[in-house]
């Protein structure tokens, strides 16, 4: 991949640019403090503007699904509205490295991030092997104590996450407990499993 980045000469933005796409991977930008909207943008709104700078960027949004929608606290950068449009694929919705990510000022109006995948082609069978149910139980087998399962995705991406390898297909699933060895601290984990071969990939504490 052949990138560069550019950043403007007040230093307000900086772009990453695809020289052999010819597109824009990143963008981040910072919010002008005096520009404050009347009344700050609602979920609603800041997800229309959110599809007018995917439909600028990509031409539209055809194939492309609103994944993730919602208003985050960032503490002191303050409450952000963030969105996720992806690719699925096969009958269990498995989502592709396509995706396209903004991050919105509601106070201002203003995208201070968008961030877009732009993936090789996608050769390998959407369709698991391995069911959710399994690849938790997988998940089961490695702990002694009672867990909560936080979130769960199917999703195509590069082994190990080095995009100089083969793509896999894996069952990403968060989870959370109290661990009682540890007077009961609440511990999370992140299990990444083959859903081909059921084999577990890598755990994320």
């Amino acid at each position: 991949m052949h990138e560069r980045t550019f950043v403007t000469p007040d230093g307000s933005a900086i772009f990453t640019l695809d020289e052999v796409n010819k597109i824009v991977t990143t963008a981040i930008v910072q919010p002008d403090a005096h520009a404050r909207l009347a009344t700050p943008l609602s979920l609603d709104q800041g997800q229309a503007l959110a599809e007018t700078v995917v439909q600028q960027q990509l031409g539209s949004t055809n194939g492309l699904n609103l994944h993730y929608q919602a208003s985050e606290d960032h503490a002191a950068a303050g409450t952000l509205q963030r969105f996720e449009w992806v690719e699925t694929r096969g009958s269990a919705n498995a989502i592709t490295p396509n995706r396209v990510m903004l991050t919105i000022d509601p106070v201002t109006g203003t995208v201070v991030s968008y961030s877009r995948i732009v993936a090789r082609a996608i050769d390998i069978d959407p369709e698991p092997k391995i069911s959710y149910q399994e690849a938790l139980e997988i998940v089961a087998k490695q702990n002694s104590f009672a867990f909560v399962e936080r979130s769960q995705r199917l999703d195509i991406w590069w082994e190990h996450n080095d995009r100089s390898k083969d793509y896999i297909l894996r069952w990403v699933i968060n989870i959370e407990a109290k661990n009682p060895a540890k007077h009961g601290i609440t511990e999370v984990a992140q299990y990444v499993i083959n859903a081909y071969s059921g084999d577990i990939i890598e755990v994320l504490r």
